[in-house]
């Protein structure tokens, strides 16, 4: 057994059946198959980003339609055993078994709103991406956190990490660069250096933004948006 007492490969297939078949048939409709497969599966340019399920279109017949039973959209959904033991060995927290139900719930909502042409729950995957490569220091969407909820007037959550927008015309981003501008936060206003070179988009990390009991604390980042083009719509 690895860490958290995950289990062997056969009793964790038998455990991803039995949460599948726990789902209302209803919201099973469309889905071939659930398949579980031994081996880690990554993001292709995120190596140490585990990628625990997916769920994947069925291929389409010569006419379009997709196989066994046209119309709708139909999926298969897949469940990758070797990410869990990953995470497991790497994580000490780590509970295989809310995750393991986690995954396949949210494979078969992809699969529904995919199905009803709905793709909430993509963007938020994506946005889920572009954090990933922002903490990697890789090239992102500037503004992916928009696809994140937005809980309140420009304060957009990705996961457990907020993102503060504030949005400004160049030429007062200009003006106010490497000085220090107030901005607010719930019911606190806090001072925050802006960056003295950028572009439209300049983030800032702020160190200490969150309680020290929060265990669910994630990154609180103010992004200064400038220029008409980055107007929301």
């Amino acid at each position: 057994m690895t860490r958290k007492d995950l289990p062997p490969f056969t009793e964790f297939e038998r455990r991803a059946r039995a949460f599948f078949d726990g789902i209302p048939i209803t919201f099973r409709e469309g889905i071939s198959e659930l398949m579980v497969h031994p081996k880690r599966v990554t993001h292709p340019h995120l190596d140490d980003y585990d990628t625990l399920g997916e769920c994947e279109a069925d291929l389409l017949t010569e006419s379009g339609s997709h196989l066994e039973g046209g119309g709708g959209r139909r999926s298969t959904i897949h469940v990758y055993y070797g990410s869990f033991v990953n995470l497991s060995r790497d994580d000490e927290t780590f509970d295989w078994e809310w995750e393991l139900r986690e995954t396949i719930e949210h494979e078969v909502r992809h699969h529904l709103e995919d199905r009803a042409g709905y793709p909430n729950l993509q963007k938020m995957d994506w946005a889920e991406e572009q954090n990933e490569f922002r903490r990697a220091r890789k090239a992102f969407d500037p503004l992916f956190y928009r696809a994140g909820e937005e809980r309140e007037l420009d304060e957009f959550w990705v996961v457990n990490d907020c993102f503060l927008e504030v949005r400004l015309s160049r030429s007062v981003l200009e003006r106010i660069a490497g000085k220090l501008h107030p901005v607010t936060f719930g019911e606190e206003v806090f001072d925050v250096l802006v960056p003295a070179q950028g572009g439209d988009v300049r983030y800032v990390a702020i160190e200490g933004g969150w309680a020290d009991d929060d265990a669910n604390c994630g990154d609180l980042i103010v992004v200064f948006v400038a220029g008409r083009t980055w107007l929301k719509k």
